[in-house]
């Protein structure tokens, strides 16, 4: 049994970088991953690119301006765990995109 399986993991930047390494890392894992960011063809290319079955990776393409810059009491909340939960409990469309808004 690999180390991550039957767990899903949520990386936020995983479009490119170190959010996109660590993601692809933990596929390899065996991790289930939600590949979030803000440039959806991006993420998608990430999870085409690490080459795992459709049912281990979905992107989630996090709308707005989420910088520091942008948080305002009239900003909408940013994503936390309980808004990006259910994308953990189940990839109920394999390879599908998710967006948060």
């Amino acid at each position: 049994m690999a180390q991550g399986e039957g767990k899903v993991a949520v990386v936020t930047g995983a479009s490119q970088g170190i959010g996109k390494a660590a993601a692809q890392a933990l596929l390899k894992e065996g991790y289930r991953v939600a590949f979030a960011g803000r440039r959806v063809e991006m993420l998608e290319a990430a999870i085409a690119e690490a080459g795992v079955p459709k049912d281990q990776a979905i992107a989630v393409a996090l709308r707005g301006d989420l910088s520091i810059n942008a948080i305002s009491p009239n900003t909408p909340p940013l994503p936390t765990f309980s808004t990006l939960r259910p994308v953990t409990e189940s990839f109920t469309e394999p390879s599908s995109t998710t967006y948060i808004t």
